[in-house]
């Protein structure tokens, strides 16, 4: 995949099974209304989200070019260090998870957080708060991370990388089940 594009206009949505639970169909109908020039690359287990995808199939119209379906892929290929590459941000409205261990993974590969409370991921400021799990909210998200700067979408992929980098470390996992183990 090769893309010479702007990247604050690339959302990533990859995420494991489940995409009604993971927001997938929200995204989908606030990209097929949005009439911004962004665009949206799905990255999950298409055979298992087959009949929610196959619902938007007629609805597509000239949005079909700004929602790709990339289908499951290895969060270390150089496929999905491509599709990082070109996109600024991981989004992903769900509606309950503990921590969103695929956000966390796009993170690490500088991706700005798009994500609602119920994702369990903690965004400070480097992040934009999906406010409620409704189209409108995507929708309103998504609006607010196209008028961020460059300026502003560079501090806070740094901020995400320092984030990542000082909670989701193996270094900080290691110490924390070292931690866990004292008591036992």
């Amino acid at each position: 995949l090769k893309m010479e594009v702007d990247a604050k206009k690339h959302f990533v949505y990859f995420a494991g099974n489940g995409g009604v639970h993971k927001g997938l169909d929200l995204l989908i109908e606030a990209f097929i209304k949005n009439e911004a020039d962004c665009f949206l690359h799905i990255c999950c287990n298409i055979k298992r989200e087959k009949d929610l995808l196959s619902c938007y199939d007629h609805r597509y119209g000239s949005n079909k070019n700004r929602i790709i379906i990339h289908g499951m892929i290895d969060p270390y290929s150089d496929n999905m260090r491509q599709i990082c590459m070109a996109s600024a941000f991981v989004i992903l409205p769900s509606c309950s998870e503990g921590t969103a261990s695929s956000v966390i993974t796009c993170m690490a590969k500088g991706l700005i957080p798009v994500v609602t409370k119920e994702s369990g991921i903690v965004i400070n400021d480097f992040g934009i708060q999906i406010k409620e799990g409704t189209v409108d909210a995507v929708s309103e998200a998504v609006t607010e991370a196209l008028r961020l700067t460059e300026e502003e979408i560079k501090t806070k992929r740094a901020s995400v990388y320092e984030y990542v980098y000082l909670n989701h470390s193996a270094d900080k996992f290691k110490n924390r089940v070292k931690e866990s183990l004292k008591g036992v």
